[in-house]
């Protein structure tokens, strides 16, 4: 769940922050109508969540400083959220031009990139080399794409035939069945290839489940990966430099106390002690018994970023059908669209018009809806305080992938983003969406 000290450094600036996130006309009745943003919501992060996340990490899974975190920049690429997780030791996993040249933007050293794409055309390899990014190929026919060989690379393995402990879900889907990685049987032969057209060193990375919260199934990729490591030193003389777990570290974001859902043992806060104890003892009885380990590095952006942000809207109807609907004057196919998508649960609390939470009326199940002419609800029959016309709906953990996952279906806008800063003070970080914006690239009627 969000922690109390992030919703105490929050909750009490949300009616600045709307103020902020206006950052152009919300009234259609002027001169160019496109110049409106459409959204009345707003999205609020906080730095000083960002950085305690971060260094949460690094302390405890990587005490020697053997590693790091290669934060996914698809999760959030805003710039302000790039350069405080940078300044914290992340580095950024990409999987396009447009994320390694956010990524660039954050000040980020050469070599502290991983390019980790599918169906990549080669010159897009080549442009995430010129920028100092380490290649991770999804597949051995990418080495024939190669415009020149690079010192480091890495291999992405699907390791779906060597684990039986379950740990995917809907969102990723079954292990075996995914697109991603080169399967196991065949990593050997995508090694030999590359170390026979001069590949000086190594690294090994896959991406097993998401938003997994026990730390048992992470510690077992690790345990894989060293497997397939002590493989490939018996058998191409190759000593891995670096293995890499991917992401896939889960949040709480159910709430124990909510009645309109089932809350079990999966649903438990990741234990990242726990989890930092027990990869360490795994890498260092690697040591032990082979004489040498690889650096050890994740690419988690959901751990570190999700539970810094909230997102906020107004309520503008409520209607009765054949369920109570709260209708937002914000778009959750924009903003939010993952909830409806999956759907996933995000939490939900209610605010009066003033920003003070709401506990003098009846608890009540309803729905919260967007505008979007689609069947899907933001939340679907929440046990909540009646919801009034004026309230605002707060949404948690939508630090990442949430804003960034929107889309303009039906012409909504994304609402603005806006950072509280470690010092205190709010910055507006990506301004909302205007009617102009989403529709610049149509070419005019002549």
């Amino acid at each position: 769940m969000l922690s109390q000290e992030t919703q105490g450094r929050l909750f009490p600036r949300i009616s600045e922050a709307l103020t902020l996130g206006r950052t152009s006309p919300i009234d259609l009745n002027i001169a160019d109508p496109t110049l409106c943003q459409l959204s009345q919501g707003v999205h609020l992060i906080d730095q000083q969540t960002l950085e305690d996340r971060a260094s949460a990490m690094n302390r405890e899974i990587w005490p020697d400083g053997r590693g790091g975190n290669f934060y996914a920049v698809k999760g959030n690429p805003n710039h302000y959220i790039l350069k405080t997780l940078g300044d914290q030791g992340f580095g950024f996993d990409c999987s396009s031009p447009t994320e390694i040249l956010d990524a660039l933007k954050s000040g980020v050293g050469f070599g502290r990139m991983m390019y980790t794409a599918n169906a990549t055309p080669s010159a897009h390899l080549k442009f995430a080399m010129d920028k100092g990014a380490i290649l991770n190929l999804d597949d051995i026919v990418y080495l024939g794409m190669l415009e020149e060989v690079p010192k480091v690379l890495s291999f992405r393995v699907n390791i779906a035939g060597m684990r039986k402990d379950g740990g995917q879900n809907k969102i990723i889907g079954e292990a075996g069945a995914q697109k991603y990685g080169v399967p196991y049987e065949k990593i050997i032969s995508a090694f030999r290839k590359a170390k026979g057209m001069g590949v000086q060193d190594f690294g090994l990375h896959t991406m097993y489940a998401t938003n997994n919260r026990s730390w048992k199934v992470h510690c077992t990729t690790l345990q894989i990966l060293l497997e397939i490591a002590k493989k490939l030193k018996s058998e191409l003389g190759i000593q891995l430099k670096f293995v890499n777990a991917g992401g896939g570290i889960g949040i709480d974001y159910k709430h124990p106390d909510d009645r309109s859902i089932k809350y079990g043992e999966e649903d438990k806060p990741f234990d990242l002690r726990r989890y930092g104890i027990e990869v360490n003892l795994l890498l260092r009885e690697f040591e032990f018994n082979n004489g040498w380990r690889p650096d050890f590095y994740l690419e988690c952006a959901r751990y570190p970023v999700a539970p810094a942000g909230i997102w906020v809207a107004p309520i503008i109807a409520v209607t009765q059908k054949y369920r109570r609907f709260a209708c937002m004057a914000a778009c959750d196919g924009s903003d939010l669209l993952r909830a409806g998508m999956y759907p996933t649960h995000h939490h939900v609390d209610v605010l009066d018009s003033n920003g003070n939470p709401v506990h003098d009326r009846p608890i009540i199940k309803q729905s919260i809806v967007g505008p979007l002419c689609e069947n899907i609800h933001a939340a679907s029959q929440r046990f909540l305080p009646r919801i009034i016309i004026g309230d605002l709906v707060v949404f948690f953990h939508t630090g990442c992938h949430g804003i960034v996952m929107g889309m303009d279906y039906n012409g909504w806008t994304k609402s603005a983003q806006v950072m509280r800063m470690s010092d205190g003070t709010l910055k507006l970080i990506s301004r909302a969406q205007t009617i102009a914006d989403i529709r610049c690239l149509q070419v005019p009627l002549v």
